[in-house]
This record gives C-alpha cells, structure tokens and sequence, in this order.
C-alpha cells in the first residue's frame, strides 16, 4: 500500500469512507462487485443458521431502533442500512420457517 493510501485510511472516520478509498465510490464497477459479493455472503450466512426466537425478537426491536436513521437517500453501504438489512434477513428467514405462507389458500 503506498503512502498516499496509508494516510486516507488512517484518515477515514467512516466506515463508507474505508470503503471508498479501498473499492471506489458507489457506482463504480469495483464497488458494485464488492456491495453484491456483501450481499451474497450475508444473505448465505444467515441462511446457514437456525434462527432461534429469542434472535428473531432482537432482530424485531432492532429493526425498530433503526428505522428512524435509514432514508432511501442513504448509501447500501451506509452501517445503519446494513444492519437494518441484515436484521430484516433474520426475520425474513424465522417467518419463512415458522409461518410459512401457503400459496393455495383462498
């Protein structure tokens, strides 16, 4: 890593700012990969897991917690966004199991 490099990440105060000096901003190709290979770790990750309801509770009233700090102006990147998708996966994955939704019912 060279100098220049050394000093913009000892310089972030982001963690947004991190991955811009190491992926580029949002848009870029580079940056575009690393959010969809994020995204796909996560999702695989929370699918390995068994969700128990004392998790899926927490993820409930974490949900709610950051539902006021998150805007559709916000970057994918951004930490609360990433939480707040990482906890509605755990929630989505506990209904799934639990309250399955049949698509037969009239």
């Amino acid at each position: 890593m060279d100098q220049a490099k050394k000093d913009a990440v000892l310089n972030a105060k982001t963690f947004d700012e991190l991955l811009d000096i190491e992926y580029g901003v949002e848009g870029t190709p580079k940056r575009e990969q690393f959010n969809a290979d994020a995204a796909a770790f996560s999702a695989e990750q929370t699918r390995e897991k068994t969700i128990s309801r004392q998790q899926y509770e927490q993820a409930l009233e974490r949900i709610e917690e950051l539902l006021p700090l998150v805007n559709d102006y916000m970057p994918s990147s951004d930490v609360n966004a990433v939480e707040l998708a990482l906890a509605s996966d755990i929630v989505e994955e506990y209904e799934k199991a639990h309250y399955p939704i049949s698509r037969n019912q009239h």
